[in-house]
């Protein structure tokens, strides 16, 4: 179930899909969202869209009334730590 990701691929996404400039480590999202997504059992985009978008994971439940359920909130806790110790890694911007 798991797809592919890489740095320009999100990169893109963030400019066009999402009209934003990218504030954090291109290659540290994909990452992170890559391991996420395997410990999961999810797509990254999943994860990635979960993170960035608030958009709901529906076979997870991750979200209640608008809210995040404690599996949205475990999902996104479990992204930022691999976020962390990637873009640690990469030496790169947070």
């Amino acid at each position: 179930m798991i797809s592919t990701m890489n740095k320009q691929e999100v990169e893109q996404y963030i400019r066009e899909d999402l009209g934003k400039e990218p504030r954090h480590c291109c290659e540290s999202l994909a990452s992170a969202s890559k391991h996420t997504a395997m410990e999961i059992e999810s797509t990254p985009w999943d994860v990635l869209q979960l993170v960035l978008e608030n958009k709901p994971i529906s076979d997870f439940y991750t979200h209640s009334y608008g809210f995040h359920t404690r599996a949205g909130r475990e999902i996104i806790n479990l992204f930022q730590s691999n976020y962390n110790s990637y873009a640690t890694t990469n030496n790169t911007k947070r």
